[in-house]
């Protein structure tokens, strides 16, 4: 996965999936199934990206 920018700022339709993917979870075991999550998904994005998809529409398709 390419290294995000400082300026990163999670969208919010990801914000949510997160938020329901871990529901349950607490503390320190939500955000790290969280970030490994958001890892997956912008890495499956970088993949669409390669093959010249769009970044919005290529993380809503990941």
């Amino acid at each position: 996965m390419t290294a995000l920018p400082s300026t990163y700022v999670r969208p919010a339709a990801l914000e949510r999936y997160l938020a329901l993917a871990t529901l349950g979870l607490l503390g320190e075991q939500r955000a790290g199934v969280q970030a490994e999550l958001e890892e997956h998904l912008l890495t499956r994005a970088d993949h669409l990206h390669a093959f010249g998809m769009p970044y919005p529409h290529n993380l809503h398709l990941a």
